[in-house]
């Protein structure tokens, strides 16, 4: 399912990590060139591990989006979609145990597409901070493509990608639910800034890379 085009979920993402380009320009500015990072410019790095993450989530639910609706207007059976409807027809069942028999009807045909576009828009409306494991699975289920095998480039191997991506959905995790209390001594510093600028440029690579994956 490789495209030629960049798709409109890279082109959002692209936008959406220059918030946090801007937010770590804005961390030099306040650091003043100097080595050392004062504590209160330590918020400046998480929000923008915060905006990059987010930005990746939200391309992987574009990305994944943009890809299934043809995918699903094109299938000629219900085949590709097995997995899918095994799950949306035994919930279906247990919802219709009254009355199936009558409703059985809109299933035929194309009616079942239906049903696994609803089902799709529940699962990418849930599907939050997506690591390997998640994205793997997605695409799989809707599109019956492996795409995080195909990860990797020069600078990284498939093991090492999926490790700083989890690394990456950690922090961002630590950030987002364990918020300074008062009177609490600042620790270490949360990330130093090549170590941050490195992992925002891991994410743009990876959003490319993403995109061309069969």
């Amino acid at each position: 399912m490789t495209t030629s085009a960049t798709s409109q979920a890279l082109k959002d993402f692209t936008i959406a990590m220059s918030d946090a380009q801007r937010l770590l320009a804005l961390h030099k500015i306040k650091q003043g060139g100097k080595p050392t990072v004062p504590e209160d410019v330590d918020a400046i790095k998480r929000g923008t591990l915060l905006l990059a993450v987010a930005a990746w989530e939200t391309f992987i639910r574009d990305l994944l989006t943009e890809r299934f609706h043809p995918y699903l207007n094109d299938a000629k059976s219900a085949q590709a979609f097995k997995e899918v409807l095994a799950t949306v027809g035994k919930s279906w069942l247990a919802s219709h145990k009254e009355n199936a028999h009558e409703q059985l009807f809109t299933w035929t045909g194309n009616g079942w597409k239906k049903y696994v576009s609803d089902y799709f828009t529940d699962i990418v409306s849930k599907l939050y901070t997506p690591g390997p494991e998640k994205v793997k699975k997605v695409f799989r289920q809707f599109l019956n493509i492996d795409l995080v095998a195909a990860w990797s480039w020069n600078n990284y191997s498939h093991e090492q990608i999926c490790e700083t991506l989890d690394g990456l959905i950690r922090s961002r995790g630590e950030i987002a639910h364990k918020a300074p209390k008062r009177g609490e001594k600042p620790g270490k510093q949360f990330m130093t800034l090549p170590d941050l600028e490195k992992r925002l440029r891991f994410l743009e690579a990876l959003a490319k890379n993403t995109e061309v994956a069969p």
